[in-house]
């Protein structure tokens, strides 16, 4: 729980990659409606969370290198691609889901995160932020 800030952002970011991948393909729209992608939009945010807690996405992140930050990111959303198809094997939902906006997803999540993680970063170091004491 050291790095919060950077969880609910790197979520918000996967959300919003989401959200824009299946507008991309489906058009304006609630993608809510339709359990498939209502249930991977749940799934995503929870399988994140693991995906933190047991990868270790975050341990010296504000000491990375911008080459490492990228490679980090990679890192995080390979294992969420991953498990995000074995979801859609196991349930046999692959067929009802968009590949593109599983991939367009991945692609839009890689450039959001890195993005946000580079600037939340820079905006922590230079002091415009400050991070809470740790004990």
């Amino acid at each position: 729980m050291k790095h919060l800030d950077f969880i609910i952002l790197d979520s918000i970011c996967l959300q919003l990659s989401f959200a824009i991948a299946y507008w991309i393909r489906h058009g304006w729209g609630n993608f809510y409606r339709l359990p498939v992608y209502r249930n991977m939009a749940i799934y995503l945010a929870l399988i994140n969370l693991v995906v933190v807690f047991f990868h270790e996405s975050y341990r010296g992140i504000l000491r990375r290198g911008y080459l490492k930050e990228l490679k980090a990111v990679v890192s995080h959303i390979c294992y969420l691609l991953l498990l995000s198809s074995l979801y859609l094997f196991v349930l046999q939902d692959g067929q009802d889901f968009s590949r593109i906006v599983f991939m367009t997803t991945w692609g839009g999540c890689v450039i959001l995160m890195y993005m946000e993680r580079c600037l939340w970063k820079n905006l922590i170091l230079s002091g415009k932020i400050s991070q809470p004491k740790r004990s």
